[in-house]
């Protein structure tokens, strides 16, 4: 059969029946082609000089309808060769100086290319911008329906740990490691540079390759080694010695952990032959309908082997989980994963083709996985739950990248976004019924019982899209991420876009939904769906025009959000008033509830702008909701139910307090919180909780925080706060407005304060915000140390502006002013009346010069336009730091001047005033400044320096302070020891007098 034009007037005429199109009658469009390869690759792996020795041979048919005069191919080692590449460059616009500060030696390159055809030379150049793409050109043209042998040598280094090919020592991932032809389809060719956000695009084909390497070595590759090969056998007696370690058990069932530590110790023990000596073995793969290899290789690797039998199939799939020994425990139930995966695809997407499903764990750079034809490679750590979505993933990619060749360097959507969707397709197959679709790998175990509402998948997909989507951040999902931050591309393209295809399903229904996919298989296996191709399945599966999906919803970044405005009673009817708030139509749920929140009626309206009116029956409803069962990519539920105008929705509208953690709930408020214990210098300790009713964006108010008892003082404390947020409002980026109401034995104080950001996006390198704050504070006498502070009662207001930029890889900077006013009456001094006005400017440097190493340069200057007497002694430029004077740094925890760690005396507060970090006891003066200096480095003991000044009040008396010391890094701690202090009187030791402790950790304090 033809294939049916794009038109919808033609494909609408034949949706009318019910259920769509069957898949059979479906064909691949009449201009379609593909063109072919068939390799021939013989390489030797070089343990020593980690390198590849190889020479191909490749058959290219040309299934196009033009005369090629030229190939391009990828020759993608070369993107490691040096920091001009167009990976080199991704990797530094994305602010990582890993490779740019690489040694030559773990670098790596491709060379020795001789390109011949029938032992004649073929002229070849580098593409004018890119040194992994080469263009080869032809001896003769290269007719339709014709092919071409293409010989050359080749000669890979190997880089080390910065992307996808590399080596750990004598660990080995080897992938995009060959040359191979870019894709030449309808559109053209499509030759572009290896980067590591973007991916691949291949011809499929055959593979025959023979690997030569110590014979040592376990290996796993795309393909299969010819029937009875020896490698099994050995692979196979790996595997029973791994079974030796699971099988370490008490009586219980339980797991011998010491007797496996003990098992494990040993088996890392084993001794092996040193890189270039001892024999080696020679293995020959073969694969067929894929678009690439890929091979995995270490000598210590542990071995599980399973076996699965997909529906309606009588051939056996082999599946194999290859791990090293440090990831024992977690891999544990690797084979489970890599078979369930395997066989929910297969039941999905088609039955799995070839004959084995494999997965093989990296050495190290946690959170990285890749996938490839038969074996995907994984790297993480954390918890079995998180590894299995990881593998599930991957493993699911064999389709959503294997089967189907999508172009996932310009349409992300269509590979990372169906199999990111297909995680929840899987969670709920196989958990849904087991544990209400817990996504229990966010939480541990333990905490998930003592939350009463955990997260699934979709809530946790939910929340973390709702960070971008809410905030105005988001991308479209088919928008080009080539170029983009990783975080755009986490939270678009796998956090997103899943939820966009969930409530396709939802809207379909599963069983249309399922002929969508079975038509894919059936259509399009082992080629290269575009995305017209692929919206012209689903649209004539489905039997209906998709546009609000495919131009909409996909396309732009356009917001879904209906709601219900009002319901009305209107006799034995309940007239529902929906209404689009967003700007975005979409086919829209909508359900009358019961008391209890359970759905009494449903149905869906087509899409539509404005208001529409549905009549239910008013039979037991209590309030009416759109999208029920929350599928849809609602931008906010909070409009989803009428406002609360009548006494009886107060039970559905009802409060709900939850611990920590718990999942957000759509439709009534929550208020989470978490028990603390808190302590500080003067209440001593205090027992409560802090609470929260939101803490990711895109809220647009969020109430925050705590309630303690204090033993010694008998008496509650406590904080509470209002932020109310709006995302780009006129030309600005983000407004926030904030109240906050403070009462503690130490102080109490009444905060305003609004500041908006102006910037493209959120995930933008530089900004610019103005803040305005104001504040009244008391502070109790005797909860503060004299020298440094004046108790009584204090109002302030700031006018501040910061500046940034963050879009160099090597460079940082930041240029901060401030104008305050303060007045007030201290209570414990003769000279009550306090007033001043003080200008203070910043500003901040950080150079990268090594991997890991910074330079940091701070510079700031202050002036007050009131004499010193006059200014409440906490607001003067101390030249060892401010004091905190706004009481927002909760580990500010002891003010009195005596004790542990006292503000000023032991505890340095980050950035406020001069910061002069050995302790000087100067007189502030009116006019100050300082500049510090921070040398780091990757070892924990680091250099710093400081000299600052002031004029005590008199612009003839100035006085200049010099420090210089080292500075430990312990944990989320920095310690300052100063060498030398310029103040140093006869006798005095600079370290012990003068070291000081900073803290850097969450504010989760009061």
């Amino acid at each position: 059969m033809l294939h049916l034009p794009y038109a919808k007037s033609v494909l609408l005429a034949g949706m009318i029946f019910h259920g769509g199109i069957h898949a059979q009658t479906l064909t691949r469009p009449a201009d379609y082609f593909q063109q072919e390869v068939a390799y021939r690759i013989d390489v030797t792996l070089d343990d020593v000089d980690h390198t590849l020795s190889a020479f191909l041979a490749m058959d290219y048919i040309n299934n196009s309808p033009d005369t090629l005069a030229f190939l391009w191919f990828h020759i993608w080692p070369n993107a490691y060769r040096n920091n001009e590449t167009a990976c080199a460059r991704e990797k530094f616009q994305q602010g990582s100086t890993k490779f740019y500060y690489a040694r030559e030696e773990d670098r790596g390159y491709i060379d020795s290319l001789d390109f011949r055809t029938g032992g004649k030379i073929l002229e070849w150049e580098y593409h004018p911008e890119w040194i992994d793409v080469a263009k080869v050109q032809l001896i003769q043209p290269l007719a339709p329906g014709d092919t071409v042998t293409i010989e050359t040598p080749f000669f890979v280094k190997i880089p080390g740990e910065f992307s996808r090919l590399r080596h750990t020592g004598n660990h080995y991932e080897i992938s995009q490691w060959y040359p191979k032809p870019a894709v030449y389809d309808r559109e053209g060719w499509h030759a572009f540079p290896y980067l590591e956000l973007g991916e691949f695009y291949s011809e499929f084909g055959t593979y025959d390759v023979r690997i030569t390497l110590p014979q040592e070595y376990v290996i796993m590759a795309t393909g299969d080694l010819p029937e009875g090969n020896p490698e099994y056998d050995f692979l196979d007696s790996l595997a029973a010695v791994t079974a030796e370690y699971y099988a370490l058990e008490k009586p219980d069932g339980e797991p011998d952990k010491k007797a496996r530590k003990k098992w494990l110790k040993e088996f890392e023990k084993r001794q092996f032959t040193e890189p270039g000596e001892g024999s080696t073995k020679t293995l020959h793969f073969h694969q067929e309908r894929v678009h690439d290899f890929a091979w995995f290789a270490d000598k210590r690797y542990m071995v599980q082997k399973g076996t699965l039998w997909v529906e309606d199939s009588t051939r056996a799939i082999t599946v194999w989980a290859l791990y090293l020994p440090k990831f024992a425990d977690l891999w544990e139930e690797s084979i489970e994963y890599i078979h369930d995966a395997a066989y929910w695809f297969s039941k999905w997407y088609g039955t799995y083709p070839y004959n084995h499903v494999s997965a093989a764990s990296s050495d190290a750079m946690a959170g990285y996985a890749m996938e490839y034809p038969n074996i995907t490679i994984v790297s993480i750590s954390g918890s079995k739950e998180l590894l299995e979505t990881v593998i599930m993933h991957e493993v699911g990619h064999n389709w959503h990248y294997g089967i189907f060749g999508f172009n996932e360097r310009e349409h992300t959507w269509l590979d990372e976004g169906i199999t990111a969707y297909s995680e929840i397709r899987y969670w709920d197959a196989k958990y849904l019924e087991e544990t209400g679709g817990t996504y229990s790998y966010v939480l541990p175990e333990a905490m998930n019982r003592i939350v009463k509402k955990p997260f699934t998948i979709r809530s946790i997909l939910r929340t973390l899209s709702g960070i971008a989507v809410g905030t105005h951040d988001d991308l479209a999902i088919g928008a080009d991420f080539t170029g983009e931050s990783l975080t755009s591309y986490a939270l678009v393209v796998q956090y997103k876009s899943p939820l966009v295809f969930d409530f396709l399903e939802h809207y379909l229904g599963k069983e249309r939904n399922q002929q969508v996919w079975d038509a894919l298989a059936e259509t399009w296996s082992f080629a290269h769906p575009g995305p017209n191709d692929f919206r012209y399945l689903v649209e004539t599966v489905a039997g209906e025009d998709l546009s609000w999906f495919f131009d909409d919803m996909i396309m732009t970044n356009k917001r879904l959000d209906y709601g219900v405005s009002s319901i009305k009673s209107k006799g034995d009817s309940l007239e529902v008033n929906v209404v689009n708030y967003g700007n975005l139509e979409a086919p829209v749920e909508v359900a009358t509830l019961d008391r209890d929140g359970n759905v009494i009626d449903s149905r869906w309206l087509p899409r539509f702008a404005g208001t529409q009116t549905v009549l239910f029956s008013r039979e037991g409803v209590q309030t009416a909701t759109t999208d029920p069962g929350e599928f849809s990519p609602d931008v906010d539920f909070s409009n989803n139910r009428p406002p609360l105008l009548r006494l009886a929705d107060l039970y559905l509208h009802r409060p709900v307090l939850r611990f920590m953690f718990s999942a957000p709930e759509r439709g009534r408020s929550q208020l989470f919180y978490l028990p603390m214990i808190w302590y500080t210098g003067y209440s001593g300790a205090l027992l409560g909780l802090i609470y929260y009713s939101d803490v990711l964006p895109p809220q647009k108010s969020m109430l925050t925080g705590n309630l303690f008892y204090s033993p010694k003082h008998g008496r509650l404390a406590g904080s509470t706060g209002l932020t109310f947020n709006r995302y780009r409002l006129g030309g600005i980026d983000q407004l926030t407005s904030r109240i906050r109401y403070a009462d503690y034995p130490e102080y109490r104080y009444l905060r305003l304060g609004a500041r908006a950001i102006f910037r493209k996006r959120a995930v933008t390198n530089s900004g610019l915000s103005t803040a305005v704050d104001m504040a009244n504070q008391h502070l109790t006498t005797g909860a503060f140390d004299t020298l440094l502070w004046n108790t009584g009662s204090f109002t302030s207001a700031a006018v501040s502006t910061r500046y940034w930029d963050n879009a160099h890889a090597l460079l940082d900077w930041d240029l901060s002013t401030r104008i305050r006013f303060v007045i007030g009456e201290a209570d414990d001094d003769l000279s009550a009346d306090r007033q001043a006005t003080l200008l203070e400017g910043s500003t901040n440097v950080t150079y990268r010069y090594a991997r890991q190493g910074r330079i940091y340069l701070r510079g700031w200057v202050g002036h007050t336009l009131a004499d010193v007497d006059e200014i409440p002694a906490q607001y003067r430029f101390w030249l060892s730091g401010g004091l905190d004077v706004d009481l927002t740094n909760p580990l500010a925890f002891n003010r009195t001047g005596s004790g542990s760690l006292p503000v000023y005396h032991r505890y340095f507060i980050q950035d406020e005033g001069p910061s002069i970090r050995a302790i000087t006891m100067d007189t502030p003066g009116t006019t100050a400044w300082a500049i510090n200096f921070d040398l780091s480095s990757k070892l924990p003991l680091n250099l710093f320096a400081d000299l600052a000044g002031t004029n005590n009040g008199n612009e003839e008396d100035w006085q200049t302070y010099i420090d210089a010391g080292v500075t430990l890094k312990l944990g989320p701690a920095r310690v300052f020891v100063p060498l030398w202090m310029s103040w140093t009187e006869d006798g005095m030791d600079a370290a012990y007098e003068g070291w000081r402790i900073l803290i850097y950790l969450p504010s989760l304090g009061p």
